[in-house]
């Protein structure tokens, strides 16, 4: 069977490049790889393949922004890998230009499944932008702390984007007062949670300055690095409340005079939603919430059936919150079969 997927590889490290092609193969992609940058551009100047996949370090940044200002590639998704201790590297890739991030170690079917998962994207939001969008009189291409090119591109597409912005709106005073609770009880685990969810929603809306600095207390968090916990969370909470005010003209617009373009996307069949809850299973069960948020950004470009709707909107709310016993309560119910 032909490989469904081409992909590029650049890392310098030998035994890591040959893992990572292995697992890719395993998942019907065709894989090529190079060690070097030079290489890397010398195969590009005749390929284009559908994904990039580029192990971090201070050369493969530059290549990094240097494929992103390439117009060859704008349609190909670029795919960073960090280590593990890398702190604060992933909002720099994103900002960069990055399409999505991955941290050591990786996990076979995950890391697949969000390349997979990236190419797809990428590809609907090609077709999107083709086709006529309804005017807003907010041009939320402009709204203060908000990159709107990486929004468009970490949701692909601009109609989940604005459903995006909403619902970081939505949830704001709610989440806000999570954080604000565990800080003055001294609950680190449940305060990580909720600065991680915050970096995953911030990030996904192109709110990358809120982002990283949710990535960095969530990291204090994990070392319960309390006087770093202490010193940022104000500053948190004052950034983070400031998009309230921010938001506030496009969600009154949204709500009141957008127009819902829910019915011009796919109905979901039951094998991909099944497909797709399972993935999310497998990543939850690992505590992968970064790739459990790609797959709730997934079924955002498909219409739900309505028997199933309330269904997943309950899923979507527990990975929003990451809350991983709710998130496996539901899905080991299949709420909707009962």
């Amino acid at each position: 069977m032909a490989a469904a997927y081409r992909v590029l590889i650049i890392d310098e490290n030998v035994e890591e490049l040959r893992s990572l092609t292995d697992m890719l193969v395993l998942h019907n992609m065709e894989v090529s790889s190079s060690k070097a940058e030079h290489a890397a551009l010398r195969f590009l100047q005749t390929n284009i393949p559908d994904a990039i996949v580029i192990k971090g370090c201070d050369a493969h940044f530059k290549l990094l922004e240097t494929l992103v200002a390439d117009e060859r590639f704008v349609a190909v998704p670029l795919l960073y890998i960090l280590e593990s201790d890398a702190v604060g590297s992933g909002a720099v890739a994103l900002e960069a230009g990055a399409f999505d991030v991955f941290t050591l170690p990786l996990h076979d079917a995950v890391f697949s499944n969000r390349i997979i998962h990236s190419i797809e994207y990428v590809r609907c939001h090609h077709r999107c932008i083709k086709e006529s969008q309804t005017p807003f009189s907010i041009d939320i291409s402009k709204i203060e702390g908000i990159d709107y090119h990486a929004g468009v591109r970490n949701c692909a597409g601009l109609d989940t984007f604005k459903e995006a912005l909403a619902e970081f709106y939505r949830r704001l005073d709610e989440n806000y007062t999570k954080i604000q609770k565990t800080l003055e009880q001294s609950d680190w685990k449940n305060f990580r949670i909720y600065v991680h969810s915050l970096k995953s929603s911030a990030r996904l809306i192109g709110a990358l300055g809120l982002s990283d600095l949710a990535m960095r207390l969530e990291h204090a968090a994990d070392t319960e690095d309390v006087s770093v916990i202490h010193e940022l969370t104000p500053e948190l909470l004052s950034l983070y409340k400031s998009y309230q005010e921010k938001l506030l003209p496009f969600y009154t617009e949204q709500t009141t005079g957008g127009v819902a373009h829910n019915q011009d996307k796919p109905l979901i069949d039951d094998d991909m939603l099944q497909s797709a809850l399972a993935d999310l299973k497998e990543c939850v069960g690992i505590a992968d919430f970064d790739s459990a948020d790609f797959i709730m950004r997934s079924l955002s470009e498909y219409q739900i059936p309505a028997d199933k709707k309330d269904y997943v909107e309950k899923i979507k709310a527990a990975v929003s919150d990451v809350n991983k016993e709710e998130i496996i309560k539901l899905l080991e119910k299949g709420e909707w079969s009962t």
